[in-house]
């Protein structure tokens, strides 16, 4: 797998990446849960294919509050 880049809040990386590191965490590895399991969030509403329109039109069907990190820890 290559190297991806994401833009992240300075203070919110600074705070989970010590968390992480206290914590032998693998920060990498949450932020693949965490991008796996929103998939399957989106699949699993009818939004296949990438169709992120679509997705978007519904977005109401998934669940904001299920987006913290702090669960995969």
């Amino acid at each position: 797998m290559g190297l991806k880049t994401f833009n992240v809040e300075e203070e919110s990386y600074r705070k989970y990446s010590e968390h992480c590191r206290k914590n032998g965490i693998s920060m990498s590895k949450q932020v693949d849960k965490f991008i796996q399991q929103e998939m399957r969030k989106i699949e699993g509403n009818g939004l296949k294919n990438n169709n992120f329109d679509e997705a978007k039109k519904n977005s109401h069907l998934l669940d904001d509050k299920e987006h913290g990190m702090s669960r995969y820890c």
